[in-house]
């Protein structure tokens, strides 16, 4: 027994001893690192630099893919011009609440005011070299501080010179050093703009400035209701934060403004795919406008514009595929009514360029500078003629005129006879009620006995759309109202505790002038 265990001490230090020596030479050949202990606790051996050789050259010269290597190099010049244009703008808006506290003095409980501030972001471009700035509405709508950073970190305070609500449009000045000449990006010809062209979405999503993403115009004249506003729709990626920024095309040249993303799940409102934009055309009229007036100055015709449908067409002598505009009614000290338009007419161009519709009919209008003088080709009575007529301003006074009756008398308009108080609802309460911040409510605060609206509406519903026309702002939800004829009915989506419903308004008048009387 005793020379078994002899034999097994022996073999034990023999193989130590071999081990030690084995590791000595590992370490003499450089692993000075790896010793006994890390044999004895598991550790596999390093790889020598016999076993490990990184690849240090690359795979292909550029010389073989020169073409790649020049788009690779003018992706990069291109947003080395663009980007120090684009700037991040962050907002602040100041709460007061109410909070309880106990008072010893009077031995119970007193209330105080307290502030608090609520930070967002968005992002916006320079359009002048004077420093102003380009961003959406609803990036600085209701906020008490405005500050602009650019790129290269300096940051500015802002202030409001216009806004237009009507596309989603704000400019802001910032003022630099004195002589302080600002980079600007030029607005392109959004009309020029074809399906699949190449785009850079550029902005401030989540914070994260001077973002970059690249994509394609996937569609244009992209309408998710039956609202005036038409956006081009891009695989660029957009996420919250974005918006307010450019989408420029490879001649550096704005496009559109990144407005917002269509998002399928509400509860997930994040990039899926689909990025919605302004086309630049559609804004360029009222930023001119802003800049010389200091208010958007929206053009008008005052005309009741409908699809011209076939059975019309050919009811007027014209082949039933034939675009253009019915003209339903004139509106008394319009425009249209100065340029003797009639009820039934129906308008084929608009200045050189024939109509494609009731859409694109108001396009124009809208664009068109105020005060401008354009010719519009009519359809009357089976005579094709033309008459000119001199674009007006919209002004609310003209959105939400009475109507005229036929001896001119005013009649009451549609928001009159209606009934109701609506507010807009604020980012923070559409997601306490659990709608993204983008969608499109307002709240109604207030309706009057015995009214139209008193039979279907009530205080605290949520308007989404008047018409298929959606609505963020009693602005808004009064002249789509006011669009209406009298005596017509009118549909509203709206939700209710928390579930969505459609509701048919019937609005008669009282005028002995009315229809039915």
């Amino acid at each position: 027994m005793h020379y078994h265990w002899s034999r097994f001490f022996l073999a034990a230090i023999l193989f130590l001893l071999a081990t030690g020596l084995y590791y000595a030479w590992k370490i003499g050949s450089g692993n000075s690192e790896y010793s006994l202990i890390n044999v004895l606790g598991g550790r596999p051996a390093p790889a020598t630099a016999a076993e490990f050789t990184p690849q240090s050259e690359p795979l292909i010269d550029l010389n073989e893919i020169q073409l790649l290597s020049r788009l690779n190099q003018e992706y990069t010049t291109l947003m080395q011009r663009v980007v120090p244009s684009v700037v991040s703008i962050n907002t602040k808006k100041t709460y007061t609440t109410k909070r309880y506290y106990w008072d010893w003095n009077r031995a119970g409980f007193a209330t105080r005011n307290v502030q608090f501030n609520r930070p967002s972001l968005g992002s916006g471009f320079i359009v002048s070299e004077q420093g102003h700035v380009m961003t959406s509405y609803h990036v600085i709508a209701d906020v008490d501080e405005i500050q602009v950073t650019r790129s290269d970190g300096k940051s500015y305070r802002a202030e409001v010179v216009g806004s237009d609500l009507a596309v989603d449009l704000t400019i802001l000045k910032i003022t630099g050093r004195e002589n302080e000449v600002f980079p600007a990006l030029p607005l392109g010809d959004s009309d020029k703009v074809q399906v699949g062209e190449m785009v850079f979405a550029i902005g401030n999503p989540f914070g994260l400035s001077e973002s970059v993403t690249r994509g394609i115009i996937s569609a244009k004249e992209r309408r998710l209701t039956d609202a005036d506003t038409e956006f081009f729709q891009t695989d660029a990626v957009i996420n919250p934060g974005s918006s307010g920024g450019p989408l420029v095309n490879l001649r550096g040249e704005v496009v559109a403004i990144n407005a917002s993303i269509y998002s399928g799940a509400q509860e997930a409102p994040a990039w899926q795919g689909i990025g919605l934009a302004i086309p630049a055309n559609d804004i360029r009229a009222s930023f001119e406008s802003i800049m010389l007036r200091g208010s958007p100055g929206r053009g008008y015709l005052g005309i009741v514009p409908e699809e011209l449908y076939p059975h019309v067409a050919i009811g007027a002598g014209l082949p039933s595929d034939r675009r253009g505009v019915h003209v339903l009614e004139v509106v008394a000290d319009s425009p249209a009514a100065a340029a003797e338009l009639q009820p039934a007419d129906i308008i084929l161009s608009f200045g050189d360029t024939p109509l494609e519709g009731s859409s694109d009919l108001i396009r124009r209008v809208r664009e068109i500078p105020v005060g401008t003088r354009v010719k519009l080709g009519l359809w009357r009575e089976g005579q094709q003629l033309e008459v000119e007529a001199t674009i007006g301003e919209r002004t609310r006074e003209v959105a939400i005129a009475t109507q005229p009756g036929p001896d001119g008398e005013r009649r009451p308009s549609m928001s009159d006879l209606l009934g109701v108080m609506v507010r807009k609802l604020e980012a923070r309460e559409k997601l306490s009620l659990g709608l993204h911040p983008e969608t499109a409510a307002i709240i109604i605060t207030e309706v009057s006995p015995n009214s139209p609206a008193a039979k279907s509406l009530q205080p605290n519903d949520l308007i989404h759309e008047v018409n298929r026309q959606p609505v963020d702002s009693a602005e808004q939800f009064f002249e789509a109202l006011n669009a209406i004829p009298l005596n017509r009915s009118s549909a509203l989506l709206i939700t209710r505790n928390g579930s969505r419903a459609l509701v048919v308004l019937h609005t008669h008048t009282t005028d002995p002038h009315s229809e039915g009387r």
